[in-house]
């Protein structure tokens, strides 16, 4: 072989080296590129799509409030409660505020006819962002139960400043035995982190707290009696409450919410009779008949979507349902004239329903199956099933 044709064979390897080498390259620079246009890691688990459930543990001891990634369907926090827990949170989503009791051994007992020590009521807040415990402080009266399975007593007010819980003289306190026990609603400054001395009687009638936009008013809708309850606190030496009778001889209500405006309640009957409430002029207006509620004791507080123009409620077409399971329907409606837009009967019970931030996804929870259904609200159709904790009992979504 000439040199000429070595010359030329050596300068094609080395073209077709550069060549290879020229591609790699390329490739090498635009691999970057493809990993970043994959949806950032962050996506999961963002406020958005980050659920508070409450766990009771089939009402033991070790109850918890568990933080869940609903997109993947992972617990990200646990947050440990004692008997009888209850949750609310703030409305910025920034503090976690968590009730429940706690077995207090009596160190002073010496007789056998003494108690041995009694549950004692505690109120604790978190910080959600680094999930630390910021204040503890007692919670007397606390609400006892007699089953695992039981809605919530406790609401916060829309600016975030009051927490409003319902208590219950002397259920749990047993060095008071002959008191009559009887309900009352407290409210707990979040800034000075305390209770106010003002308490309100209310009946033991399965009662939804309705805050208001204004501090230290609350409206209380009973399931089982023919009027509404406006509550003001601090507004003198004693709080002042008013019953105000709607007229209507309804003897079982199903759902209420407060209208966008505030000056009307809207009010669903457990027959499917609806009305709307001015809390201006307290009059009552019939607006016709959505599907039934159905709902048992106590009733539910309707859930308002984002933009305020839809309301969602339970509702069960079965004959004998049973407290966990007493929903089987979501019914949607117009939060105005509450004319029924759509249902869906779910594939599973429920016993309460939680609305994200953005009105786009319902949460049903079942407390006997561990589930929680994921709900396409702009479709109304199921879109998953997520098993979480043991006995969830009732969720709020993270704004």
């Amino acid at each position: 072989m000439n040199a000429s044709k070595l010359i030329s064979r050596s300068k094609s390897s080395f073209a077709i080296c550069l060549l290879l080498m020229g591609m790699v390259a390329v490739l090498t620079t635009r691999l970057p590129r493809a990993e970043a246009s994959k949806p950032p890691a962050a996506t999961t688990g963002t406020n958005a799509a980050r659920l508070y459930v409450l766990d009771t543990e089939d009402g033991r001891s070790n109850s918890r409030v568990l933080v869940v990634d609903t997109s993947e369907g992972t617990v990200q926090k646990t947050y440990k409660a004692g008997y009888y827990p209850d949750m609310a949170l703030a409305p910025d989503g920034a503090r976690l505020y968590i009730a429940s009791s706690i077995w207090t051994p009596n160190k002073q007992s010496a007789r056998a006819s003494e108690p041995e020590g009694r549950l004692k009521g505690f109120l604790e807040i978190y910080d959600t962002a680094s999930s630390a415990m910021v204040a503890r402080v007692d919670n007397p009266d606390a609400i006892g139960r007699t089953l695992p399975v039981y809605p919530t007593s406790m609401t916060m007010s829309p600016s975030g400043n009051w927490l409003y819980v319902l208590r219950n003289v002397n259920w749990l306190d047993s060095s008071h035995p002959n008191s009559a026990a009887h309900l009352y609603l407290a409210a707990f400054d979040v800034q000075r982190r305390q209770f106010l001395p003002d308490r309100v009687p209310v009946p033991e009638c399965g009662a939804i707290l309705l805050p208001t936009s204004r501090d230290l008013t609350v409206d209380l809708k009973c399931a089982d009696t023919d009027d509404v309850m406006e509550i003001t606190f601090g507004g003198s030496r004693y709080p002042n409450s008013v019953t105000i009778p709607l007229g209507v001889n309804v003897k079982k209500w199903g759902a209420a919410f407060l209208e966008s405006d505030e000056r009307a309640m809207g009010l669903i009957a457990s027959d499917g009779s609806a009305f709307l409430f001015d809390r201006l002029g307290h009059t009552v207006q019939p607006l016709g008949t959505t599907i039934k509620s159905g709902a048992l004791r106590p009733m539910e507080r309707a859930l308002v979507s984002a933009g305020r123009d839809v309301a969602y409620f339970g509702a069960n077409g079965s004959r004998n349902p049973g407290w966990e399971d007493r929903f089987d329907q979501v019914v949607m409606a117009d939060a105005t004239t509450l004319a029924p837009k759509a249902s869906l009967w779910t594939t599973m019970p429920f016993f309460s329903m939680a609305l994200s931030a953005d009105g786009e996804r319902l949460y049903a929870v079942n407390p006997e199956r561990s589930a929680i259904t994921v709900i396409d609200t702009e479709k109304l159709q199921e879109v998953r099933r997520l098993r979480v904790g043991e006995t969830p009992i009732f969720a709020i979504a993270a704004p």
